[in-house]
């Protein structure tokens, strides 16, 4: 009884700038109270959702984040069976998106490796082709060459060769295939679909129709 007396005769006692200042404390600390309880829900249901979306697998769901951007809590989460990290939010997540996307640099790299032409390209690039599920998979691949390392038509088309034999080789069949290449202020992009992947050099020369000065 006399701490509490004791606390009101000095809350009496306190000027009226102290009173406010202590009222926007308070004010303040019952919001991110109330805040990081709302976020504690969201966790349980995040981990809650990837337990029933993914059964057989176990993950490590870090601290519910605020985007102020796009105007929504999620959470960076890992998959400990195969380290995969991704978001989760909501009724979203971006695992299977992320896995593909692993999957496909891993196979890429694999593909690569020793591969002497993977010196000419900055960025090779795939996803797969939404097809049927008992159809042969097929691959959309990107390919982006350095800067003014391919000098002319016959060297790009040659390279080109080369990287789509080495997908071959690898069993990956290729629905589609884009290369870009700059050069002197040039941008030189072509397309090779299904039925211009086994073309020769000259053959290939005569896709090379985009060409415009990069502004």
């Amino acid at each position: 009884m006399e701490s509490i007396l004791f606390i009101w005769t000095k809350l009496k006692n306190l000027t009226r700038l102290e009173k406010l200042l202590i009222s926007i404390t308070l004010i303040f600390f019952l919001w991110q109270l109330y805040f990081n309880i709302y976020k504690l829900t969201l966790y349980f249901e995040y981990k809650n959702y990837l337990a029933v979306q993914y059964p057989d697998k176990t993950f490590h769901v870090k601290w519910v984040t605020y985007d102020p951007i796009k105007g929504r809590y999620y959470s960076k989460a890992l998959c400990n069976e195969d380290g995969i990290e991704f978001h989760v939010g909501g009724n979203y997540d971006s695992y299977l998106q992320n896995k593909d996307t692993k999957e496909m640099r891993d196979l890429i790299d694999t593909c690569f490796i020793n591969e002497e032409v993977k010196n000419y390209t900055y960025g090779i690039y795939g996803d797969k082709e939404l097809q049927e599920d008992d159809h042969p998979q097929k691959y959309n691949f990107n390919v982006y060459f350095n800067y003014n390392m391919i000098k002319d038509d016959e060297t790009l088309a040659n390279k080109s060769i080369e990287i789509v034999n080495i997908l071959k080789r690898n069993n990956l069949e290729i629905n589609s295939i884009s290369f870009s290449s700059e050069r002197e202020g040039h941008l030189i992009e072509f397309l090779l679909e299904q039925g211009d992947i086994n073309k020769s050099a000259n053959e290939i020369r005569k896709l090379i129709r985009v060409k415009k000065r990069d502004i």
